[in-house]
């Protein structure tokens, strides 16, 4: 820690003050050769360049899937897959996007999470060293999730997903369904 003499005084106030590794330059010194690396390796770049590269896959899909991926967006490596109900409504449909994680889980060992209040945002923030090879990896397991259901699973997938929405929004308001009603899935 580099600090002026008057904040260190602050210090010598007749209390013992005791860190297991005060005083360690380690670190610090673990500190800059991370920097040294992210330099020298220039992955603040490959985080803008991987990042488009997969935003413009990604734009594909959801091209392909338009009717249950809302939106990509995004900026370097951190970007949010929307998934909703259907393209015109565009409700969230948040079971949809649990069962594409666990698809891309189980089948691609590709690991991705949701976000977002309904949770229905697909979310990816791989490390700052992530390859093309690795996104073209990541984004050809969503696809293959995307493809793999069938529309009989996609009806019962958003009427879950209608069904969720509705409890969320419950206990966020602190409210419960008026006498009759129920959650609807259209």
């Amino acid at each position: 820690m580099v600090t002026s003499p008057r904040l260190a005084n602050i210090f010598a106030n007749g209390m013992e003050f005791f860190a297991t590794y005060g005083g360690s330059t380690a670190a610090a010194t673990a500190g800059l050769a991370v920097l040294d690396v992210i330099r020298d390796e220039k992955l603040q770049e490959n985080a803008v360049t991987v990042g488009q590269y997969t935003l413009d896959l990604l734009k594909r899909v959801k091209q392909r899937h338009a009717d249950v991926v809302g939106d990509v967006r995004g900026e370097g490596l951190m970007i949010g897959i929307e998934i909703v109900c259907d393209a015109s409504s565009k409700r969230h449909a948040p079971a949809l996007a649990k069962w594409i994680k666990a698809r891309c889980k189980t089948v691609h060992k590709v690991l991705l999470s949701t976000e977002g209040p309904y949770e229905n945002v697909i979310k990816v923030k791989p490390p700052i060293c992530f390859s093309k090879a690795e996104a073209e990896r990541m984004v050809a397991a969503l696809e293959e999730a995307l493809g793999a259901l069938s529309a009989d699973e996609k009806a019962a997938l958003r009427a879950e997903s209608a069904v969720q929405v509705e409890e969320m929004m419950r206990r966020r308001t602190g409210l419960g369904a008026p006498d009759g009603l129920q959650a609807s899935s259209q």
